[in-house]
């Protein structure tokens, strides 16, 4: 592909007040490598009700560094709901840039667990033809896992990677970190997922308030057969701290 010029990410937010100000020095200093390689960035943290101080500490930056813009949830909207959010803004701000096949949009948490400098290898990637998309994925040091994260590494990683169509396999993914060409996100956002969760309520309820990167993963190789791009790529992570906790 180009050399890519755009860079835009979100972040969902929610009660942060602890983490988003490493976070978003991170922001900046990505911003500052990617200067280096002529591209530029936009940045989105979506406030989404927090009863902390994290919509204050957003807009502190926002005041230094205009390309940083936070938006609030009047009411908790919940993950999912945050992330449908966080791509349409991504592709509106596609269009206002008048960006294409020189910019690639992304996401990450807000949680602090994760580096965004990480980008910067992840777009080589892309720069690089090796892949259309990359997806978090993070391997815990021994003594921090147990016998259902070797069970996602060893079974389900490699499922989820045959699925997807994914040269290399997944370990834990970290579905919070994705980075998209694009031209399969565009119809994988527009027009596969509101068909998928029409067919998700009308079958199962309402659609749960998290999951939706996975769901996204899941689509953008179904939107390979209509464009050129949907290639889907692991991308190894730093991971600070110990693995979010899980439950059944």
């Amino acid at each position: 592909m180009k050399h890519v010029q755009h860079l835009i990410l979100f972040s969902p937010v929610h009660n942060v007040a602890e983490t988003i100000i490493d976070v978003l020095e991170n922001v900046v200093d990505l911003s500052t490598v990617l200067g280096r390689y002529q591209c530029d960035l936009h940045y989105l943290a979506i406030n989404d009700a927090s009863t902390d101080d994290t919509a204050t500490l957003v807009a502190s930056f926002n005041s230094i560094y205009p390309w940083i813009e936070v938006t609030t949830n009047t009411t908790n909207q919940g993950n999912a709901a945050n992330v449908v959010q966080g791509y349409r803004w991504a592709l509106e701000m596609l269009k206002a840039i008048g960006g294409d096949e020189d910019t690639l949009i992304g996401c990450f948490d807000g949680d602090g667990e994760h580096n965004p400098l990480a980008f910067r290898r992840h777009i080589e990637y892309i720069e690089g033809e090796s892949c259309d998309s990359v997806v978090g994925t993070i391997i815990y040091p021994p003594h921090a896992m147990d016998w259902t994260d070797l069970h996602m590494m060893r079974f389900l990683g490699s499922l989820q990677a045959n699925l997807m169509d994914a040269k290399d396999p997944f370990y834990i993914q970290s579905g919070g970190w994705q980075l998209h060409r694009p031209e399969a996100l565009w119809l994988a956002i527009a027009d596969l997922l509101p068909q998928y969760q029409r067919y998700f309520e009308s079958h199962y309820g309402e659609f749960p308030r998290w999951g939706m990167h996975a769901v996204i993963d899941t689509l953008i190789p179904m939107a390979r057969g209509r464009t050129n791009g949907g290639r889907l790529k692991p991308g190894y992570l730093e991971c600070f701290g110990l693995p979010p906790k899980r439950d059944d």
